[in-house]
């Protein structure tokens, strides 16, 4: 699906909240290979999903979590540099896969998770998607297995977020 697909670069940086508890593994796709997620299949391979935008990336949880868990969440910076990026936000490329926007957001994720396997089996590095939650907005689906030469993947920072208390439970 994705072989002759063009290929992009990119180089920037992207954000990722996490679970508390896994602030010490912000680099690792473990998470997404043991459920998997939109763009990758669960105990097949994995994916680090990652926003372009702080405000994306809230609203991307907020979708996900109606309640913020107890334990909080953390949050990175990452830098990135890929050379092998598809971008599934050009409607060339969309039409000329038969794909539409629609379809990569619809909740049932075995078009994406296909589409994933193709980028994955062909040695894409990384995927542009368009977000489920800011419609005017994208995200980085990284495949961490096929990282080549001149691959670039810095933690910046961490940040975990201490839990919201409810008030009546103090």
């Amino acid at each position: 699906m994705l072989k002759a697909a063009p290929v992009t670069s990119f180089e920037g940086t992207v954000y990722r909240r996490s679970l508390a508890p896994f602030q010490n593994s912000m680099l690792s796709m473990a998470g997404s290979l043991a459920r998997g997620g939109r763009y990758n299949i669960r105990d097949y391979f994995g994916c680090l999903y990652a926003c372009f935008e702080q405000d994306t990336l809230q609203a991307e949880m907020a979708r996900y979590f109606t309640v913020d868990p107890d334990c909080g969440f953390a949050d990175a910076v990452i830098s990135v540099r890929l050379s092998r990026v598809v971008d599934l936000t050009s409607e060339f490329l969309l039409k000329r896969l038969g794909l539409s926007a629609a379809q990569l957001l619809d909740d049932s994720y075995t078009l994406t998770q296909h589409v994933g396997q193709s980028a994955w089996s062909v040695g894409i590095e990384a995927l542009i998607v368009p977000s489920a939650a800011e419609s005017r907005r994208c995200n980085l689906a990284i495949l961490l297995d096929n990282q080549r030469a001149g691959w670039a993947l810095g933690l910046e920072s961490v940040t975990a977020q201490t839990p919201r208390l409810d008030p009546a439970l103090s």
